[in-house]
Formats: structure tokens, C-alpha cells, sequence
């Protein structure tokens, strides 16, 4: 939705009445495990939250025999088509087997 002309023809003022308000920046308390950073010069400069879970990706321990599961995010997702692998991740290395995603 694109907002109006008439709705920022009047911007809104500073407490002191004189200063118009042009730009705002909004701080949100995230869980730091949900954010995506993309970095510039070693700095991470935004910050994206994982919102859509892609698929799950289900493997088995070859030790133990018991099953794991990997919840890849849409943003992992594309990051991995962009690099031209595959959406879905099959090859785990040794100790790992890949059973199947849903």
C-alpha cells in the first residue's frame, strides 16, 4: 500500500513544535537466532528476520540411528539457488544420511 501525498503533506513536529520529524529509525527487540545480517566492510549494517520456514530437511546419525531435523528458512533457501546448488541439501559428509524433506 502506498501511502498518499495528502498523508505526509503536514509532517508530524518534534516535542518542541518546530522541528519537522523526516526520518525515524525503529529498534526492535529481536531473538538474535531469527536475524539475517548482511555485511559491509566486516560490519553488519541490516539486518533481516527469518520469517518463512521452505522445507525440512530430515537426517540420520549413522552412530546412534536417531533422526534430525533442519528447518531451512526461505532465505537460506534462495541464498542456495543463487550460488546454483540445489534448494534441498542431500550430502550431509560421513557420519550423516540424508532420509528425506518435507
Amino acid at each position: 500500500m502506498v501511502p498518499s501525498k495528502k498523508t505526509f503533506a503536514k509532517p508530524p513536529y518534534h516535542c518542541d513544535g518546530k522541528t519537522p520529524i523526516r526520518k525515524v529509525r525503529v529498534v526492535l527487540n529481536c531473538n538474535p537466532d531469527f536475524l539475517f545480517g548482511l555485511q559491509r566492510e566486516r560490519r553488519h549494517y541490516r539486518f533481516y528476520e527469518y520469517a518463512n520456514n521452505y522445507h525440512m530437511e530430515i537426517t540420520q546419525d549413522n552412530a546412534t540411528g536417531k533422526w534430525h531435523g533442519i528447518i531451512v528458512t526461505m532465505m537460506e533457501a534462495s541464498q542456495r539457488i543463487r550460488r546454483s546448488e540445489d534448494a534441498v541439501k542431500r550430502e550431509y559428509g560421513e557420519g550423516r544420511k540424508f532420509i528425506m524433506d518435507c
